[in-house]
């Protein structure tokens, strides 16, 4: 016997036969499928993580440029930004043809560009605060008026050299002039009590109230700005604060002169 018959025997031996076992051809088909699945899942999930990171990256791209320092721009640069985000007027036919542009769109209103301001239009009625603004250098009140205040002894008020004697003491009281503006007899500009110091100051004729009442204005400006004020002895009193008070002299139905005053000394 040769090899190739011994091979032959040994092959076609029934010994060597192997049984299927039942099932096995479901088996084999349910075995294919969940490969099949998992690769379906393994293969969704790796496209989703893309998907995120690239949702992630493009996110992070806006932030990363804009963080980057660049040159400021100036108002040559706003300028013309500005300019060229104005869309062009549309042109309109005539029907004869020609063709006419507009240079500007009527009550048209300029959008604000990048470095430009938005001003806010001015409030109707003109100022905006009731309380006119009087410069220091002519206030009087509420408690004293240039360098000057109202309980400040001789020897301070002195030596401001804005004061000068104009008589001998009366009464308790010496009585000062303006230094450049001497007032006539038994007039004073200020009196300084040894009680009290400075209980009475009278302003130079451009001498304004806080409240803008100044000489020339009339009684009916007083009362409006002074609603509480009382009138005693052809003079008008309204109160500067709980100690002091305001003396308005009129003539011929206007301030004359004001007077800032302790309500009581002995002047």
């Amino acid at each position: 016997m040769n090899i190739d018959d011994e091979l032959h025997r040994l092959f076609t031996d029934d010994r060597l036969d192997l049984p299927v076992r039942t099932g096995a051809e479901a088996a084999v088909v349910a075995g294919a499928r969940r490969l099949r699945r998992r690769r379906t899942v393994v293969t969704a999930a790796v496209g989703t993580a893309t998907v995120v990171a690239l949702f992630a990256v493009a996110a992070s791209l806006p932030r990363l440029v804009g963080s980057e320092p660049g040159p400021a721009a100036g108002p040559e640069v706003a300028a013309e930004t500005t300019l060229s985000t104005v869309p062009s007027p549309p042109s309109i036919s005539t029907g004869s043809g020609a063709t006419v542009v507009p240079t500007s769109a009527p009550n048209a209103e300029p959008k604000p560009g990048r470095g430009t301001t938005r001003r806010n239009p001015p409030a109707s009625g003109g100022s905006t605060s009731s309380t006119p603004k009087v410069p220091p250098a002519l206030a009087i009140g509420p408690v004293g008026y240039l360098g000057l205040r109202l309980g400040m002894n001789s020897e301070t008020a002195e030596a401001t050299g804005l004061l000068v004697p104009d008589q001998p003491p009366t009464q308790g009281c010496q009585g000062y002039d303006y230094r450049t503006q001497p007032t006539g007899p038994d007039q004073h500009a200020v009196l300084i009590s040894a009680s009290y110091g400075i209980a009475s100051i009278t302003g130079r004729p451009d001498a304004v109230t806080p409240e803008g009442i100044s000489a020339g204005s009339t009684e009916e400006d007083v009362k409006r700005a002074y609603p509480a004020a009382t009138q005693a002895s052809g003079q008008w009193l309204a109160s500067a604060t709980a100690t002091a008070q305001y003396v308005f002299t009129l003539k011929d139905q206007t301030v004359a002169e004001i007077r800032l005053e302790f309500k009581t000394h002995d002047c």
